[in-house]
C-alpha cells in the first residue's frame, strides 16, 4: 500500500519484536540512502494480531484481507480490476510459483481452502479471489466483508472465544512478569491506585497501543476492555 503495509507472519521462535525492529531500522536506512533522506520513515510503533493458527481458517480470513487491500483502497484499474496486475502484493506470486521468494509458504492459505500448491490449486485461488474483488465494488459486499473483517481493523486478537481466554491469560502473567502464586502475601495486598496505573501503563505496551490514543478510543474498544479485565483481575480500584 503506499503509506503503509500488512505481513502475515508466523513467529516459532516468538521473536516477532527483534525481527520488527531488524527490519524496519534496515528497510529505513535502504529507503534514506536511496532518496537522500534523513531520520523516522515510520510513524509510531507497528500493530501486532496474534493469530489462532491451529484450526478455523483464520490464516486465510487475514491472507484474504490482505491480498484484498488494493481492491478496497481502490488501487486497482476501475474499469477492468484484476488484483493480478497490482505488484506491490505477494499476491502474484501466489499464482506464480516461478517469481515466489523463498520465505513465501502459500501451504498454510491455500490448504485452509483445501487446495493445493499446484496448478489447478492456483487457478481454483485466482478465480476465488477475482470473484471477491467483484464483490467487493457492490455496496452489499462492502458492507459484508466490513463486518467479517472487523476483528482484523479494529480487534487485538484474531480468533475463537477460547483462543481470547488464553491470550488474556498469557498478557496478565507478561505484566506481572511471573505465575501470580509465586509472590508473598504482602505482595499480593498492594492493590492500590498506583498498581492499576501500573497494569495499565505495561498492558498498553504489550497491546502497542500509545497512552495517548486511550482518550479518544470508544468505549467498547477491545483494547480497553482488555485493560479493564486486566485491572478488575489484578488490583482493586
Amino acid at each position: 500500500m503506499p503509506n503503509h503495509f500488512h505481513l502475515l507472519l508466523e513467529t516459532p521462535e516468538a521473536n516477532l519484536v527483534a525481527g520488527m525492529k531488524w527490519f524496519l531500522g534496515t528497510y529505513t536506512q535502504v529507503y534514506n540512502r536511496r532518496h537522500g533522506l534523513r531520520g523516522h520513515l515510520f510513524q509510531g510503533r507497528y500493530k501486532a494480531l496474534p493469530i489462532q493458527s491451529g484450526s478455523g481458517g483464520y490464516f486465510e480470513k487475514v491472507s484474504t484481507y490482505i491480498h484484498l487491500n488494493p481492491a478496497r483502497g481502490g488501487l486497482l484499474n476501475q474499469d477492468k480490476p484484476i488484483l493480478m496486475k497490482y505488484k506491490r502484493s505477494s499476491y502474484p506470486s501466489y499464482l506464480n510459483p516461478n517469481i515466489r521468494s523463498g520465505w513465501l509458504k502459500v501451504d498454510r492459505v491455500l490448504g485452509n481452502m483445501g487446495l493445493k500448491d499446484d496448478r489447478s490449486g492456483r487457478v481454483a485461488y485466482g478465480r476465488h479471489m477475482q470473484v471477491l474483488v467483484g464483490e467487493l465494488r457492490t455496496k452489499k459486499g462492502r458492507k459484508l466483508y466490513s463486518g467479517l473483517w472487523k476483528d482484523i481493523r479494529w480487534g487485538w486478537y484474531i480468533g475463537d472465544e477460547s483462543f481470547e481466554s488464553e491470550m488474556l491469560a498469557r498478557v496478565g502473567q507478561a505484566v506481572e512478569g511471573k505465575q501470580r502464586a509465586s509472590y508473598s502475601g504482602d505482595e499480593m495486598a498492594r492493590h492500590d491506585e498506583g498498581e492499576a496505573e501500573r497494569l495499565v501503563r505495561k498492558g498498553l505496551k504489550i497491546l502497542g497501543v500509545e497512552e495517548s490514543r486511550l482518550g479518544v478510543m470508544h468505549k467498547g474498544a477491545p483494547e480497553k476492555k482488555v485493560l479493564a479485565w486486566l485491572v478488575t483481575r489484578r488490583a482493586m480500584v
